[in-house]
């Protein structure tokens, strides 16, 4: 017998074969139910014109958007505000702040979310037309506040620095962002410190939270320089190593962080990225970084991540 929820449409056709005993057959077709449409903004197209974020470390944040002209979308909608620390639109630490309005162009956070030294916090604006169709605005840091003219700024730098680095001077790779917070490794933790003990962890890949990475930023292109190899005699086992810098500029979008991997696409070279400089800057929103990435050894615990499943 199919288990059939309360929501879901039943087809039920009923056939009576002839003979001495009649017996019911039942083919049973589940209509499955509607998928809503999800629309990712691309920063040109989409309903949202910009998402201006007023960051405060303590006390209320204030996210304001402005909506495309013209664009056609069904009304009422309702406006939901989301946080996440990656600014990668496929990340899952996406998560919602206060209740969904109706209507508004402007919404609050009153928590706390800046611990450290370096501000990763990022906002987007989920919305949700009377039809079921989601759309989900650009990530907006909270490094800085750009107005209208800025905002186009940019967006014709990264347009320009794209087509650059697709087309003529870049590397394809995929960008994983380490995990900062979450569920903690379940196997490799000491219990007393919450210290990893275990570097090649299969479980966390070292880093201490489930997973270690989230999904990969497909399309992360860096524009390189040629590399510094330097063979070194060491006091272990192997007796040499061989390390290997190369210097990189990348568009700072998502941002980048230290212990973040950056991967080959052509090779499945993987590098760690050690420093950052950021090269260009509209109003303290980073457009560019300059990064120092350490080729890692084909032993690492790097090599096991899938591209395809984190």
């Amino acid at each position: 017998m199919a288990a059939v929820g309360t929501s879901v449409s039943v087809l039920w056709n009923v056939y009576a074969s002839v003979g001495k005993t009649a017996v019911a057959s039942w083919d049973v077709d589940v209509l499955a139910p509607t998928v809503p449409t999800v629309i990712y903004d691309d920063g040109r197209c989409g309903p949202f014109s910009i998402v201006n974020v007023d960051y405060m470390v303590e006390g209320v944040t204030r996210v304001s958007w402005i909506m495309r002209n013209n664009f056609p979308v069904a009304t009422p909608v309702t406006f939901q505000l989301q946080v996440g620390n990656t600014g990668w639109q496929l990340s899952d630490d996406w998560q919602d702040v206060g209740p969904a309005a109706v209507n508004t162009y402007q919404a609050v956070d009153q928590s706390r979310r800046a611990f450290g030294k370096q501000l990763t916090v990022h906002y987007r604006v989920k919305m949700t037309d009377v039809n079921g169709t989601v759309y989900y605005s650009q990530p907006a840091t909270s490094l800085g506040e750009l107005g209208v003219h800025d905002y186009v700024l940019m967006r014709e730098i990264i347009r320009k620095w794209k087509l650059r680095s697709r087309n003529f001077a870049g590397v394809s790779g995929y960008l994983l962002k380490r995990r900062r917070n979450g569920t903690p490794c379940p196997r490799c933790l000491d219990p007393d410190t919450h210290e990893v003990t275990e570097g090649n962890c299969p479980v966390c890949m070292g880093v201490r939270y489930l997973y270690g990475y989230y999904k990969p930023v497909r399309e992360t292109y860096a524009v390189t320089d040629p590399p510094t190899i330097q063979e070194e005699r060491t006091g272990g086992p192997e007796g040499w190593s061989l390390p290997t810098q190369v210097t990189a500029m990348f568009l700072a979008n998502p941002l980048l962080s230290t212990g973040d991997l950056w991967v080959d696409a052509q090779s499945d070279l993987r590098y760690h990225i050690q420093r950052i400089s950021v090269k260009a800057q509209i109003r303290g929103v980073p457009i560019l970084s300059e990064v120092v990435l350490r080729a890692l050894p084909f032993s690492d615990i790097a090599y096991k991540v899938a591209l395809e499943d984190v």
